[in-house]
């Protein structure tokens, strides 16, 4: 019993040290969590500045609120710039990334400003009138300058005048003296045309009034040469009846045969020669100027062609672009010149080639009449 006793008590004793100890344990739990700090949430890194790239590293430049680029600082505002105004000539100087002006091979590069509807400047961050947009190569954003060497606007890439005209106006002085050249040529081609068909037209129309009234007449070859030669002194048919009638009227009587007759044909036939060849010369008057209108025009052309090309390329090395559109427009004026040429050479060569069969045309004409007249003449002296 009283080891019972003894048990049951030590086991009561046990049970509330363990108790009081596990409330104790908690007790300092709770006192514990209320004394600490409260964790806080980790704070917001902040990146590390930019460090500018190695000696011969390249990285695309960061513009600013104005435009221009931004100094490789990792700075997002650009330094205070010099204060700029507009100048005499109504442009500023353009400034770098670093407020400094910025010269090309000595030059100031100088644009115009920005202007608001109301005509006030626009002016940016750092207060300077803003300059306008520049041209810039597509491919490696470098200005685009001039012949002046300026910088050329952007709103001058519309300003190409691509008709004739402008393509004229625009083109070298060189260039400029071709054209006018070879349209003088083509004028001058063109003047021949106009003054030779009506000529031909007119001579045709007299030398078939001539022929008629010389077939149905029975008057000497004397008296015909009079009457016609008052109607129309100029037609070539007109002065070889006329060179005949007067080697006939010089010789006399030459009778019904003998060599005097003989002689006197040989001489007719002579001076009819030389009356044809002095008419076939007048005929051929201005085929000299076709001829060589339609023979050097293209080459002539193909200079100034080569001459506007040439500064195109010229062009293109001092502005250092490639950009088709920049040298494009010298191109187009430089091959207008050809287009000139051609229009000049082609019609001088078809005029050339028709008034060549005209002519040939006519002269046989005159060769047939020729042998008319001789028949003529011999019936003549038959019947004297």
């Amino acid at each position: 019993m009283l080891q019972f006793g003894v048990s049951n008590s030590l086991k009561r004793t046990a049970m509330a040290a363990l108790l009081f100890s596990g409330l104790a344990i908690a007790g300092a739990t709770s006192a514990f969590a209320q004394t600490a700090p409260a964790t806080e949430p980790p704070a917001a890194t902040t990146p590390p500045a930019t460090t500018p790239p190695a000696d011969g590293a390249t990285t695309a430049p960061v513009l600013g609120p104005d435009g221009l680029p931004l100094p490789p600082d990792g700075t997002t505002t650009a330094p205070a710039a010099p204060t700029i105004e507009v100048g005499a000539d109504g442009k500023i100087p353009l400034l770098d990334g670093s407020g400094a002006p910025v010269t090309i091979n000595g030059v100031e590069l100088r644009v115009p400003p920005q202007y608001a509807p109301n005509g006030d400047l626009i002016r940016g961050p750092d207060g300077n009138p803003r300059p306008v947009e520049l041209q810039r190569d597509p491919v490696t954003n470098n200005i685009i300058l001039g012949e002046d060497g300026q910088p050329l606007l952007k709103a001058d890439e519309k300003a190409h005048d691509l008709t004739p005209l402008g393509m004229f106006m625009q083109a070298h002085i060189i260039v400029k003296a071709v054209m006018i050249g070879l349209i003088i040529a083509s004028m001058v081609s063109w003047a021949i045309l106009i003054a030779k068909f009506m000529y031909f037209g007119a001579l045709n129309r007299r030398t078939d009034a001539f022929l008629r009234e010389f077939r149905s007449s029975n008057a000497s070859l004397q008296d015909m040469a009079k009457n016609l030669r008052r109607a129309d002194k100029s037609n070539p048919m007109v002065q070889m009846l006329e060179a005949a009638a007067n080697e006939i009227a010089a010789t006399g009587n030459v009778g019904a045969g003998g060599d005097k007759r003989e002689h006197l044909t040989s001489r007719i036939s002579a001076v009819m020669a030389i009356a044809q060849t002095s008419n076939s010369a007048m005929l051929g008057s201005g085929m000299g100027t076709l001829a060589t209108t339609g023979s050097i025009s293209p080459f002539v052309g193909l200079f100034g062609t080569v001459w506007g090309i040439m500064n195109s390329f010229i062009g293109i090395a001092e502005t250092n672009t490639t950009n088709l559109a920049v040298v494009a427009p010298g191109i187009a004026e430089a091959l207008f010149a050809t287009a000139i040429g051609l229009f000049a050479a082609i019609p001088a060569v078809i005029f050339y080639n028709i008034f060549g069969r005209k002519i040939a045309a006519y002269n046989s004409r005159l060769e047939n009449f020729s042998g008319e007249l001789l028949v003529r003449v011999s019936r003549q002296l038959d019947q004297a």
